[in-house]
């Protein structure tokens, strides 16, 4: 077993409150553990004023399988950093190597002293150039609102400058229209003059915004799309803060997939709000493995995945919602996907047997005189 040395000073005052965060660091390293160790040294940083100092040392093992390095995460105590901070635990996301060079994800849980910065650490920073054109003040308002009361984002200002800034969200509304229609089905009687039918007035409203989602240092378009809600109502201040919601929970999902905070008895917590979860929801829990590269760019285009198992939703409170195991496994960090309910089969209406009727002498097959009527 191979030992890491790593020692941190951490600067904050004594009389500052404990606190614990999770952190998702990146590291890099000639191997596996050299970026496994570059990672849990950003998280540090990440969370509090440090400096390189002294030495504490705990063990990372590895054993080699097919000719790859999978790291043995699992401590039997805390990872003990000097003075008050340390590192709880840590669990790796996603780890590979290519040429000279390997990389480490990992989520670190690291105790840490309460500062003002600390409010904003598990944030993303996001700027929101927001749309204008007919009823784009209710859409702002509800878009905002959800981005606020989410917890997730911290919001700043339209073309917020900061070499902090983690992405920059531009919107457009590309459909706010209501069409009305107006069918007359009135008619006079010649004779009596009397008039029947009526006059009726249908409307057709639809909203449609485009989003584009950019990383703030590089202009990159991380991802887009187009939400749109409909309506057969003259009602396009409601479809436009029905069209926010969409757009919201589109961008918290790519950005924050949903997954399992812990399991403990059998019973499995999830940090969400009830908006966006309902008792009764099943979900099926998946572990991601070995990324995958595109041959040209040697973007990361996805990773190698496997279901474990699935959960069904039992409780939902304010911040979190709780579900039992259903099949397989539930492991904390695993991300969740929706299992989407199979559509009810409308019952096929089945034709009626006439009930048999019975024979009259007008009826009859025979004629009176013997003969068979065909």
């Amino acid at each position: 077993m191979k030992k890491i040395l790593l020692s941190l000073s951490l600067l904050l005052p004594l009389t500052a409150v404990a606190k614990t965060v999770d952190v998702e660091v990146v590291g890099y390293g000639r191997d596996i553990r050299s970026a496994t160790k570059d990672a849990l040294v950003s998280a540090i940083i990440q969370t509090n004023e440090t400096s390189i100092k002294t030495q504490t040392q705990t063990s990372v093992s590895t054993r080699a399988k097919d000719e790859e390095s999978t790291l043995n995460s699992k401590f039997d105590d805390d990872f003990r950093l000097e003075s008050n901070g340390d590192i709880k635990q840590f669990t790796i996301l996603e780890q590979g190597c290519k040429d000279d060079r390997c990389q480490v994800r990992l989520l670190a849980k690291v105790k840490v002293k309460k500062s003002a910065q600390l409010d904003e650490l598990s944030r993303k920073l996001l700027t929101i150039n927001h749309p204008v054109g007919r009823h784009s003040k209710a859409f702002n308002t509800e878009l905002d609102a959800r981005f606020v009361a989410g917890g997730k984002f911290a919001i700043f200002e339209e073309n917020y400058a900061s070499d902090d800034m983690d992405y920059i969200l531009d919107l457009e509304v590309v459909k706010a229209v209501t069409a009305k229609r107006v069918v007359d089905n009135r008619k006079t009687d010649p004779m009596t003059g009397k008039i029947t039918g009526q006059k009726s007035t249908g409307y057709s409203s639809v909203y449609e915004v485009k989003y584009k989602v950019k990383s703030a240092q590089s202009g990159q378009v991380k991802f887009m799309g187009t939400k749109a809600s409909t309506s057969g109502r003259n009602n396009l201040a409601l479809l436009a803060q029905i069209t926010a919601g969409k757009v919201y929970e589109d961008i918290h999902n790519a950005v924050f997939p949903m997954r399992i905070a812990s399991v403990k008895h059998g019973i499995v917590t999830l940090p969400t709000s009830g908006k966006h979860i309902r008792k009764g929801d099943m979900y099926q829990v998946v572990i991601f493995g070995e990324p995958d590269y595109d041959p040209y760019t040697e973007e990361v285009i996805g990773h190698s995945r496997k279901v474990i198992g699935k959960i069904k939703i039992t409780e939902v409170e304010r911040k979190l919602a709780r579900a039992r195991i259903i099949s397989g496994e539930a492991v904390p960090l695993g991300v969740l996907e929706p299992i989407s309910k199979p559509a009810r089969k409308k019952a096929s209406k089945v034709a009626k047997k006439p009930k048999p009727q019975p024979v009259t002498a007008k009826q009859s097959i025979v004629a009176p005189g013997g003969g068979v009527i065909l």
